[in-house]
């Protein structure tokens, strides 16, 4: 029962520092999102969601589905949730209620009766302090012997906007057989463990660098390659990148060289994951006063390999921040490919693999006290090259020449040129004498 109150813990990373009243996005639900069925076979259930939501995994197996929930879960949508409970749907509504109405949460609940056979929803108000109110439906329902629960939880003041879709989404929930599949764990360092279909194989390892803690860089196929899904590396630029120049023009670069015959078909961006992107990031960066961005979009893909026509669909995130010294951005991308008579199918089940990752709590703790050393790193390195910037400074004589002077050290400094063109660094009576000698010229500071 721990795990249906992890509904909440997206939330809680922007409560940290701000709360949508500092970015209203009333317009993004207007934004108009095809409504796709996402079957999950690896985990049984399926649910209509709108496409620029993502299906991941959280700490304690349960399905989380949000914008951008691969990465930094959108809190300016509804969230939804899925799992299994081991309770029928009344018991486990009422244990539940229970809980809210406990500090620190002191929810307002309601339990009603569903408009289905067994079926019952719990609502609730939930208050955080200094952040806002969240309003959480949770719907318990008991389909082919199985007892389940389906949620959604969205900040107060858009719950309004998102109505119709939290209604359509929740209505739609239906369990399914699963696939057989095995539990497969990663390597190395333990990080993680994935649902891989019989008949699938995985490889994988590691990613970082000094400016990444720690990322998952694996792909999971068919035993013969012909299918499969992956996750890439962030890859970092120092130059102002999006999620179309990404698609149209780095992934084809890359791909080409590992797949013969690659070839860019369409890009279709997600505006409205995009505009809540930034304004996610927005509120994590606001403190350092950097200017952010975010586009996320999907690219379609085909080639033809040993004669068979393959699809490819690789979904692209990109995030850039604005420095004092330049633009940088990273690039996130995983994706699916298949033969293309049978892609429909086989995308599916690639999606429920990418979806099924759970990361370990061993893992999270080691990526952490990483991620302290890295951004230790990165804020000494940014504070040495500010200096170093802030050292340099622009001088001109009186011919108008221009010189750059590294004035390290030497804030009360005066710069004179010598007849023989030399730079003379003097303060104090020295430079009082210099400025009378005729032998010298004083530059000025520009």
């Amino acid at each position: 029962m721990r795990k249906l109150l992890l509904v909440f813990l997206p939330f809680f990373l922007v409560a940290l520092m701000a709360s949508p009243n500092s970015h209203p996005l009333s317009a993004a639900a207007d934004i108009p999102v095809p409504i796709t069925t996402v079957q999950n076979p690896l985990v049984g259930f399926s649910i209509d969601l709108p496409e620029d939501y993502e299906v991941t995994t959280g700490f304690d197996g349960e399905t989380q589905m949000a914008i951008n929930g691969t990465y930094i879960a959108s809190v300016f949508s509804p969230w939804y949730y899925f799992t299994y409970t081991s309770q029928p749907p009344g018991e486990c509504a009422r244990l539940l209620e229970y809980l809210l109405r406990q500090p620190p949460l002191r929810s307002t609940t309601e339990v009603l009766q569903g408009t289905s056979p067994g079926e019952v929803i719990l609502k609730a108000t939930i208050p955080l302090e200094g952040v806002g109110t969240l309003e959480g439906r949770w719907v318990f329902r008991t389909e082919s012997h199985k007892n389940y629960v389906v949620a959604a939880v969205v900040f107060s003041q858009l719950a309004g906007q998102y109505q119709q879709e939290i209604d359509r989404t929740l209505k739609s929930c239906r369990v399914q057989r699963h696939m057989p599949f095995s539990l497969h764990q990663e390597q190395t360092e333990a990080a993680y463990k994935i649902r891989l279909p019989e008949g699938w194989k995985w490889e994988g390892k590691i990613f970082r660098d000094p400016n990444i803690p720690g990322a998952f860089d694996w792909k999971a196929t068919t035993l013969n390659g012909g299918a499969g899904c992956f996750n890439a590396a962030p890859v970092r630029t120092m130059t102002a990148l999006d999620a179309q120049t990404a698609a149209t023009t780095i992934l084809p670069q890359y791909f080409q060289t590992t797949v013969a015959g690659f070839q860019f078909e369409s890009y279709r961006p997600h505006p409205r994951a995009s505009q809540q992107g930034e304004s996610t990031f927005a509120v994590l960066f606001k403190q350092g006063g950097l200017r952010v961005g975010y586009t996320r979009g999907t690219g379609f893909y085909r080639a033809t390999v040993a004669g068979v026509p393959l699809r490819f669909q690789i979904e692209i995130a990109v995030e850039r921040v604005d420095l004092p010294l330049g633009s940088s951005a990273v690039m996130r991308t995983y994706g699916f490919w298949g033969p293309a008579q049978d892609f429909a199918r086989l995308y599916t089940v690639a999606r429920g693999v990418l979806g099924s990752l759970r990361e370990s709590r061993e893992w999270m703790k080691t990526r952490d006290q990483y991620a302290e050393e890295v951004l230790d790193f990165r804020q000494k390195t940014f504070e040495k090259i500010l200096n170093m910037r802030q050292s340099k400074r622009k001088f001109t004589d009186k011919e108008g020449n221009n010189y750059d002077v590294d004035m390290t050290n030497m804030e009360n400094t005066r710069v004179f040129k010598g007849k023989d063109g030399q730079l003379v660094y003097v303060d104090g009576p020295e430079a009082e004498s210099k400025a009378q000698n005729g032998d010298y010229t004083e530059l000025t500071a520009r």
